[in-house]
């Protein structure tokens, strides 16, 4: 049986990893109880997939485009919470990354990456995603406002890109960012001191990807 002190010890010890967790991922638990939907989404909105549209102050489920697992897996953390690291607490608190979603996108999305193409394995998901034996395939609405945020993590934060960096650079050249998008970006840039230079500089993508087949 564990003695008085050993229980002592464990709580102590329980405490010590909570406290360690709630640390690493302070940053990003202030940005979405504090800014994402009380500072930025102050509006009527719409989803990134389904593009269904919600009024002020309803609250849906939140997509990181680039999975917050591959951005502890890049930094060899041990899981989300494990993760000490300045660059990651910068990371995963980008709202540049942040979208409302429906949480059934969630089951369909999970960690593929996303792919493109017609084959006989393609599968027609929730709210129009194709599901590709090698990955997913939003709405083309869509493709534009994912490849500028996966663009921007990759180059900013270095993360691994997983073979997408082909594809999105044309997903972000065939969907040029449209006025909403722009509107984002400067209130995130306000938020946030970062700004997404493929959405404010669209050209800078030739400067920071001159070739993106080599990837």
């Amino acid at each position: 049986m564990i003695n008085t002190r050993s229980k002592f010890l464990l709580l102590i010890f329980v405490a010590i990893l909570a406290n360690s967790a709630n640390a690493n991922l302070s940053k990003y638990v202030h940005v979405r109880e504090t800014l994402f939907w009380d500072k930025l989404y102050t509006e009527k909105y719409h989803t990134l997939y389904c593009a269904k549209h919600h009024p002020a102050g309803a609250k849906v489920d939140i997509a990181l485009v680039y999975s917050i697992d591959w951005i502890a897996n890049a930094m060899n953390c041990p899981d989300t919470s494990d993760c000490p690291f300045a660059r990651y607490k910068d990371a995963v608190a980008d709202m540049h990354n942040w979208w409302p979603m429906e949480a059934k996108i969630d089951d369909v999305r999970k960690h593929y990456v996303f792919a493109e193409g017609q084959t006989d394995q393609t599968k027609q998901g929730i709210c129009h995603f194709k599901i590709h034996p090698l990955g997913v395939e939003p709405r083309e609405w869509a493709k534009g406002e994912i490849a500028r945020s996966v663009l921007h993590m990759l180059w900013k934060y270095r993360l691994p890109h997983y073979g997408q960096i082909p594809l999105m650079v044309e997903w972000a050249k065939k969907f040029p960012p449209n006025a909403e998008e722009k509107w984002r970006n400067e209130k995130i840039k306000e938020l946030q001191s970062v700004e997404n230079r493929f959405i404010s500089d669209p050209a800078f993508i030739d400067i920071a990807f001159p070739d993106p087949q080599k990837y």
